[in-house]
C-alpha cells in the first residue's frame, strides 16, 4: 500500500514479449490478461473496503526496463495497448489514483505522445513518466510509498517473492 492506504500494483511490462503474443494468434487471450489484471486490482480495492478500509483507487507502478520498440512497440502490438486504455477508461474509470512509469526509455515518452490525445483527462493527470535515471524516479516513490511496502528495486525494503511467467 502507499502512504494513503491504497494498493500499490507492480508490473514488469518490459518483461512481456506483446509482439510475441500478436504474431502467434494470442490477441485475445492478452486481452483476457489484461482484462484479469485490471479486475484483480479493483478487487484488490473491494476486500480492502469490505474489511472497513477507506479504499476507493490502486496505484500502478509499470517498470518499463527492457522495452524495446520490437517486442512492446510495434505498429501490430498497438490494438493491444488501445484495448487497454479503452477498458480502463470504459469498465473502470477512476480507479487508478497513480500510474507510475519508470524507466521509462526516450522512444516510449514518444509513443506516450502519440497516445496522450485519446487518453480521458483523468488518466492523463493519473500518469507520471520517468526515464532510467533510479534517483529521480526512487525519490518520487519513497514520498508516497512506505519502504516496507516498496520492492527493494525501487528503494525500498519489500522483497519480491512472486514467481510470475512473462513468456
Amino acid at each position: 500500500s502507499d502512504k494513503e492506504g491504497k494498493p500499490m500494483v507492480y508490473i514488469k511490462f518490459g518483461e512481456w514479449d506483446v509482439r510475441r503474443s500478436v504474431v502467434t494468434g494470442q490477441l485475445n487471450r492478452a486481452r483476457r490478461y489484461i482484462d484479469k489484471m485490471l479486475d484483480d486490482a479493483y478487487r484488490h480495492v473491494v476486500k480492502l473496503q469490505q474489511e472497513g478500509k477507506n479504499a476507493t483507487q490502486y496505484s500502478l507502478i509499470l517498470d518499463l526496463e527492457n522495452y524495446n520498440v520490437v517486442q512492446q512497440g510495434c505498429i501490430s502490438c498497438m490494438p493491444l495497448f488501445l484495448y487497454y486504455v479503452q477498458t480502463l477508461q470504459t469498465h473502470f474509470p477512476w480507479t487508478t489514483d497513480k500510474a507510475i512509469l519508470v524507466n521509462a526509455p526516450t522512444v516510449f515518452e514518444i509513443a506516450m505522445r502519440l497516445i496522450r490525445p485519446i487518453l480521458s483527462q483523468q488518466v492523463r493527470d493519473a500518469t507520471l513518466t520517468f526515464g532510467t535515471n533510479k534517483e529521480e524516479y526512487q525519490k518520487f516513490l519513497k514520498t508516497i510509498i512506505e519502504p516496507d511496502q516498496l520492492l527493494q528495486e525501487y528503494g525500498g525494503n519489500l522483497v519480491d517473492d512472486s514467481e510470475i511467467n512473462y513468456g
